[in-house]
């Protein structure tokens, strides 16, 4: 008995080193390598009811928005602690469709426009924290339309929070079950002003599930940001209104996701998840009446890893 249970034994005692799955857990650390480059496709949709309260009549919008992207991931380097350059690009197209318009063209109105291809390049390290931030590229038009441009924006150091795909992951081994905080401190610079608030979230392990023979841990975050008038209120700070406008807004944003993620390749391989907001926004205007608009909708999203690239010797 002993012998026959030899080989099943060691088999087992393999898979879990191989795979990083022993009675100690498993650790989640994002592995980069530079001789390769990953395409991820996302699908994003927006359901949104807009009110504003015009003289003599209530505004209702129901706006419905799509967009496609294609993201592009390679390392141009990786130090010996893990923390890799990043180098992603990405494209994609936008439809926007709204509907309650008034005047007499009709109130139904749809767009469709090319995302500008943007190319970023990130420090991050093994946890999944971005530490360091710039942008390389940004079409030309893009640029003429934003109220700043990508200079103006900046982010360095572990403090900067900002999780690489969403979610950081803890510092120590996690079995089935864990759960860990997974609070996310932002620290931004705009115009050189200063702009800090809090994500708050806790991730948790709930299992294991293979995809495409991967054996992926299957990760489940929940985050939310209670108060953004605080936000808001850096950020009309940094990028100030037009002249004689005061704007107020509140609101909050909670979400959840839930991301399969490949331990032994240190590979995100999907993630799918959605986002409720409620915000409320007041514009005052010196000697006219203010005008409070409110905005609620739900953001749902979806990517997927579907092309790995080896590069050429």
């Amino acid at each position: 008995m002993r012998k026959g249970w030899a080989v099943p034994a060691l088999s087992i005692c393999l898979t879990s080193i191989l795979f990083g799955y022993g009675q100690e857990g498993v650790l989640l650390r994002l592995k980069f390598q530079t001789d390769l480059a990953y395409l991820y496709e996302g699908q994003t949709t927006i359901n949104m009811t807009m009110n504003l309260p015009l003289p003599g009549q209530d505004l209702s919008l129901a706006v419905d928005g799509e967009i496609q992207t294609r993201l592009w991931q390679r390392a141009e380097e990786v130090d010996r602690d893990g923390v890799a350059t990043v180098i992603v690009t990405q494209t994609g197209k936008m439809r926007m469709m709204a509907t309650g318009l008034p005047g007499p063209g009709g109130n139904e109105k749809s767009e469709t426009t090319d995302l500008p291809r943007t190319r970023v390049k990130l420090r991050i390290d093994p946890l999944g924290r971005v530490l360091h931030g710039e942008i390389l590229e940004m079409e030309p038009g893009s640029k003429q339309q934003m109220p700043i441009g990508p200079t103006d924006i900046s982010f360095a150091g572990p403090t900067s929070g900002m999780g690489f795909t969403g979610l950081p992951f803890p510092e120590k081994p996690v079995k089935e079950g864990d759960d860990w905080d997974a609070t996310q401190p932002i620290n931004l610079t705009i115009k050189d002003r200063s702009v800090r608030f809090e994500v708050k979230g806790r991730g948790r392990l709930t299992g294991f599930e293979t995809i495409a023979g991967r054996r992926c841990a299957v990760l489940e975050h929940t985050y939310e940001i209670p108060d953004l008038s605080g936000v808001f209120q850096q950020l009309l700070g940094a990028i100030p209104a037009p002249a004689a406008v005061q704007l107020e807004v509140s609101g909050t944003v909670r979400g959840t996701a839930k991301h399969w993620f490949d331990p032994q390749a240190g590979q995100a391989i999907r993630q799918d998840g959605s986002a409720d907001f409620d915000m409320t926004m007041t514009i005052s205007v010196p000697q006219e009446t203010p005008v409070t608009m409110t905005m609620k909708g739900t953001i749902a999203s979806i990517q997927r890893l579907s092309k790995i690239l080896k590069k050429k010797e």
